[in-house]
């Protein structure tokens, strides 16, 4: 014959209990994933920002550099927008003892779209420079 809960010495709030602890464990192991990830994709931009100094900022970039430095973004950027979303699954107090705001990691990604929109605009070299004398009155 089996047991029913209430038959048995343990209770329904303790069984309660241990699924509740299961679900903090599972929360704290898919925050720590995402931190882990959001950390290591930090990286990556920082990287990237070094290299996108010399080669783009600092060098003469060439085709070549410009179509790397576009997939760069554009990598950075999914995985950046994918964080976003995925952050707001977590409440901001679940990232405190970290210093992770929500509104860094969107803006963190602003920063990148903006990158993307100077450096890869579409408009050519002459139109560039068509707009400037149109603006500031002389070539640049």
């Amino acid at each position: 014959m089996k047991e029913t809960t209430e038959d048995s010495a343990v209770s329904h709030e303790h069984w309660e209990w241990v699924r509740g602890l299961i679900r903090d464990i599972d929360r704290e192991e898919k925050r720590d994933e995402f931190l882990k990830l959001l950390f290591q994709w930090d990286l990556a931009v920082r990287e990237f920002r070094k290299v996108e100094l010399a080669a783009m900022i600092l060098g003469q970039p060439n085709e070549k550099d410009f179509q790397f430095h576009a997939i760069c973004l554009h990598s950075l950027l999914a995985l950046g927008h994918s964080l976003v979303l995925t952050a707001d699954g977590f409440d901001a107090k679940e990232f405190e003892q970290f210093r992770v705001q929500h509104a860094h990691i969107s803006a963190y990604v602003e920063e990148l779209e903006q990158s993307f929109r100077e450096w890869h605009h579409g408009f050519s070299e002459g139109e560039i420079k068509g707009t400037k004398a149109r603006i500031f009155g002389g070539a640049s």
